[in-house]
């Protein structure tokens, strides 16, 4: 399938988070959920900086939903705060390298 540069990279972050999130579990817990949204809360944050368009909203549109979806997890006792804020952090770091350095 033939992509644009910006989304083949966009599919290629969302990979090596879902692999860097399966390898992290293995030795500790972490929340893919809290990978997804944070990757594309990173893919928001990093198309504001390389794109005329201002995706300021969408991004932080998702931080609020991040916010809701953290909260769920901690109320349903499935993640500790840690668990919660790894995974964000994957799933950004992981969106934000890809976006910055294959460009």
């Amino acid at each position: 399938m033939h992509l644009s540069a910006p989304l083949y990279n966009v599919q290629l972050g969302a990979a090596v988070s879902v692999l860097v999130a399966a390898l992290i579990n293995y030795k500790w817990k972490i929340s893919a959920h809290m990978t997804a949204i944070g990757g594309l809360a990173g893919v928001f944050f990093t198309l504001s900086f390389m794109l005329p368009d201002n995706f300021s909203m969408q991004f932080l549109i998702t931080v609020l939903i991040a916010g809701i979806l953290g909260s769920a997890r901690l109320v349903n006792g499935s993640h500790t705060h840690a668990q919660l804020y790894a995974g964000f952090g994957v799933g950004f770091l992981c969106e934000w390298v890809t976006l910055v350095f294959s460009s």
